[in-house]
């Protein structure tokens, strides 16, 4: 019997449903003979200037955040390191990337800190697009709840899936087209989008209508009983050009962990900051308990990175980086047998609260037996 966990680097992507120890986004690179001239220039520049050796943790997301001022821009680093990083889901301990558009470290700029990380999984071993896995077998045992859990990552927080409303989401805005011109005229509009595509919008009800707002694509999922409706992040947009005239508004596909298409529903980004804090665990056994209602692509066997939903929401007191432990209940012994003990089955950590669920994405595998309807308790609570 084995425990495997994710290391305290976390995982922070935009992708987040595939199978293996991932959290990570479908990354769709840009198609065509114009994108691939792009791309060919991106990887001649930046040739001298600010490099950065990547350290034990470093990610794209935080190289982007730290040297370009914006962690939605990891795809400019990654498009002149082609020649040294093969897929982005990947960068390791000791190779030299250049920084696009920077000559120098800028005065009183600071390295990123190594944190508290694990040692880096051998190539191949899995993705990490924004934040390595690194995978721990121990022996299972006593002790397993007091292991410590990372720190929430923002793109944990923007790909999960959650829980809202039946008609949710409400006053959405919509995508209309897109601004490519095609050499084939088309019978009907073309119904998905990549990544770095300009699309025609209409805002969300509440947009402030701003350069530079984005807006998180969503596809509406199965309605839990007694819950509410999943809705599942396709993509995220970023305005470029606010309606005026009676013209459309214009955005960018900025990042996808899903297929993006026409019917999708956009909201605006907001809200979805991560905690800095840890779990403080909660003394053994007065943890608020759920089950869980329901596993996104149920259709695989849940692993670590996959997502589920629980029936304990912000009104139980359920917060962004709470713990959980899965476990099989105590039961009762027949003909004059012992109880049989608790069984551990794995860990998990809140990533998205409503007031009608909590999403949780999965750390630690102990028992191949995550499902629904198997019970979870709060093992450490955020302060």
């Amino acid at each position: 019997m084995w425990w495997r966990e994710a290391g305290s680097a976390g995982v922070r992507s935009w992708g987040g449903l595939a199978a293996g120890a991932a959290i990570v986004a479908l990354l769709a690179l840009p198609q065509g003979a114009a994108a691939q001239g792009a791309a060919a220039q991106d990887t001649t520049q930046a040739t001298t200037g600010a490099t950065h050796t990547v350290k034990r943790g470093d990610t794209l997301w935080d190289l982007a955040a730290t040297y370009l001022s914006d962690a939605f821009q990891w795809p400019e680093i990654y498009r002149v390191n082609r020649d040294v990083v093969e897929n982005p889901h990947w960068i390791y301990p000791g190779e030299v990337l250049r920084i696009p558009g920077r000559t120098a470290l800028a005065e009183g700029d600071e390295p990123l800190p190594e944190g508290d990380v694990q040692p880096s999984r051998p190539r191949g071993a899995g993705p990490t697009v924004f934040t390595p896995v690194a995978v721990i077998e121990t022996t299972a045992g006593p002790g397993i709840s007091d292991r410590p859990m990372p720190t929430v990552r923002p793109g944990q927080i923007v790909a999960a899936p959650y829980v809202d409303a039946p008609d949710a989401p409400r006053d959405a805005g919509r995508i209309l087209d897109t601004r490519e011109l095609m050499g084939i005229d088309q019978q009907s509009p073309r119904g998905r989008y990549r990544e770095y595509e300009e699309v025609t919008i209409t805002l969300p009800a509440n947009a402030t209508g701003r350069v530079g707002e984005r807006y998180l694509a969503l596809e509406r999922g199965p309605y839990l009983d007694r819950i509410g409706q999943i809705l599942v992040p396709t993509g995220v947009l970023e305005l470029i050009r606010a309606p005026v005239d009676g013209q459309a508004a214009i955005a960018k596909v900025n990042g996808l962990f899903g297929e993006l298409r026409t019917e999708h529903r956009l909201v605006v980004m907001r809200g979805l900051d991560a905690p800095t804090a840890k779990a403080v665990a909660v003394p053994a056994g007065t943890g608020h308990e759920a089950r869980i209602r329901h596993i996104v692509n149920e259709n695989v066997l849940p692993t670590i990175g996959s997502f589920f939903i629980i029936d304990a929401a912000s009104r139980d007191g359920m917060k962004v980086g709470d713990d959980l432990l899965i476990y099989e209940p105590r039961r009762e012994g027949t003909a004059g047998r012992p109880d049989e003990p608790e069984i551990p089955i794995g860990r998990a950590q809140v990533v998205r609260v409503t007031e009608q669920g909590s999403t949780a994405v999965i750390l630690g595998i102990d028992q191949p037996r995550i499902e629904r309807g198997k019970w979870v308790r709060v093992i450490a609570r955020m302060p």
